[in-house]
């Protein structure tokens, strides 16, 4: 199955599935962040490696900087995912799969990998999660044919999770799916953690300005020169790895650009700032973490909710800039940020998340979510394999499908549902009220498949 990296002690069993390979620091980190949080909560974690199915070069290079950090620093990866035998392997071997966060479910990122980043290759067998998964805009622009398919995978998984306030109703909306809204891994990895990676890079002589920009423009270099021309401190800059080096030396066109930064001198280059300037996502989760007074512009095209739901949640939404900005909100994006408050609503909210992850991996599982992830995976993948990614299969699909939940799993559900309810009215006290709290579980799922059915198979 797998070809693992030492790190893990033991044989891995959740498999863990997001871009950590797009060699982008946002994508890297958080996985790192998250593999360490499901290490402390006594997982052995690996990390599914599904760059082919990307159809980017510079994603498979064994040696890229994503695959040189995760070997650094013991991360378990799986050999290259590239056809059924593979999928199967997994199925055999792991216990639990996780879907991270980044924009895995933004249909203009990860349209070519069908429903993998939806787990359609995993048993229903298999505990199915997803943490803090994002869409990456305010709205769904995944086809409609496509959603009616990601929606029945998603109807099979444990429990769900997305990192932006906005994603909360995308999946109500477009996937009848109740989901809870919270913060990026990168918040929940220890501190300590985020040291040791800070050690293993270059402290630089302070003080000095810091920009991760990803599109820099004339604005950008604008801020970039009045802020550091304030503070009296040189500018840096940050490219992300995916850039091309010599083209962002021309786009800045101001300050000093550093070349070839690993992921650990990215995190110590923030910390360690005087002030920091980004249009990323992860550069501010970053800049909030190490409490730098940081400016945020909105990215134009990358997607913007992502930015509101985090600024949002810590009070800061004044500290990103939209394009037509006025004096009197640079004043207010700049001035100084009460700490303390930010702290106490990243602390409140990073327990919460905490105890969300820790009871979807243990949770007890119901019979029902076995059944409905055997039929995901037997009629959307474990018959057709990678056939299933073929648009001329579908109405096939859709027919298996229906037939299975229109009428074997409706009739799973009543038997359940008479069985309950004989033993309901057989005792007393604390078992009627287990077996009342089943029935009604039970009649809510009824309610819900068949409102799902009516918008599936009408």
């Amino acid at each position: 199955m797998t070809d693992c990296a030492q790190g893990n002690t033991g044989k891995p069993d959740t498999g863990v599935a997001t871009l950590w390979f797009s060699c982008n620091y946002g994508a890297i980190l958080t996985t790192y962040a998250l593999y360490r949080v499901l290490e402390e909560m006594g997982r052995r974690p690996v990390l599914l490696d599904y760059a082919a199915l990307l159809r980017c070069p510079d994603f498979a290079k064994g040696d890229n900087i994503s695959r040189r950090f995760m070997q650094r620093h013991g991360i378990a990866c799986t050999k290259p995912l590239n056809d059924d035998g593979d999928y199967d392997a997994l199925n055999d071997s792991l216990d639990a799969f996780i879907i991270g966060s980044d924009q895995v479910w933004r249909w203009r990122y990860t349209a070519c990998c069908g429903l993998a980043y939806f787990l359609d290759f995993v048993r229903g067998d298999k505990r199915k999660v997803a943490y803090a998964s994002s869409f990456g805009i305010e709205t769904e622009e995944r086809p409609e044919e496509s959603v009616e398919r990601a929606r029945c995978c998603l109807q099979a998984f444990d429990a769900v999770s997305v990192r932006e306030k906005s994603g909360v109703d995308i999946l109500r909306e477009h996937y009848g799916i109740e989901g809870e809204w919270v913060l990026d891994p990168v918040f929940l990895c220890r501190m300590e953690d985020y040291d040791t990676l800070s050690e293993c890079a270059e402290r630089r002589e302070s003080p000095y300005v810091l920009s991760y920009v990803l599109e820099p423009d004339d604005a950008i270099r604008h801020h970039i020169a009045a802020i550091s021309a304030g503070r009296g401190a040189r500018a840096v800059n940050m490219v992300d790895a995916q850039k091309d080096f010599e083209e962002m030396q021309r786009r800045f066109g101001t300050g000093q650009i550093a070349r070839d930064v690993s992921p650990e001198q990215w995190v110590r280059n923030i910390r360690d700032c005087d002030f920091f300037i980004t249009d990323s996502f992860h550069g501010v989760c970053y800049a909030l973490m190490f409490n730098r007074p940081f400016l945020c512009v909105a990215p134009p095209t990358r997607g913007r909710a992502r930015f509101d739901s985090l600024l949002g949640l810590v009070g800061l939404q004044r500290c990103m800039l939209s394009p037509d900005y006025t004096e009197e909100e640079w004043n207010a994006a700049v001035a100084p940020i009460d700490w303390a408050q930010v702290n106490n609503t990243l602390q409140r909210e990073r327990e919460k998340a905490r105890a969300w992850l820790e009871n979807a991996l243990n949770a007890p599982r119901p019979a029902w979510r076995v059944a409905l992830g055997t039929l995901v995976y037997e009629k959307l993948y474990g018959g057709w394999g990678e056939k299933d990614r073929q648009p001329q299969l579908e109405r096939e699909i859709q027919a298996r499908l229906r037939d299975y939940s229109l009428c074997k799993l409706p009739r799973l559900l009543r038997l359940k549902r008479l069985w309950h309810r004989a033993w309901m009215y057989a005792t007393i006290g604390r078992a009627r009220a287990r077996h009342a709290a089943r029935l009604q579980a039970l009649r809510s799922l009824a309610s819900h498949l068949e409102r799902r059915n009516s918008r599936i198979f009408r």
